[in-house]
């Protein structure tokens, strides 16, 4: 996982993110550029694990989600 794939998921919108984790739809991560079936797999289990969804719904800016994001695909 390289900084490009980092950066479009600091893109999404922040409430499209935490439905689609919520919901564990693939098809919403799947539509981000460089990421596939396995790897959104991966990024939903690995999301729904390290944040509560208290968490995902505090979440108020874009900085914060980014971090997290960042933190996630590093334990990848």
């Amino acid at each position: 996982m390289g900084p490009k794939l980092a950066f479009a998921l600091s893109n999404v919108h922040q409430d499209d993110l935490r439905c689609a984790v919520e919901s564990m739809d693939m098809k919403f991560l799947q539509s981000i550029p460089g990421i596939g079936p396995k790897l959104a797999k991966r990024l939903l289990v690995e999301l729904k694990d390290t944040m509560t969804n208290d968490e995902l719904v505090s979440l108020t800016i874009d900085r914060t989600l980014y971090k997290d994001i960042v933190k996630t695909l590093t334990n990848l």
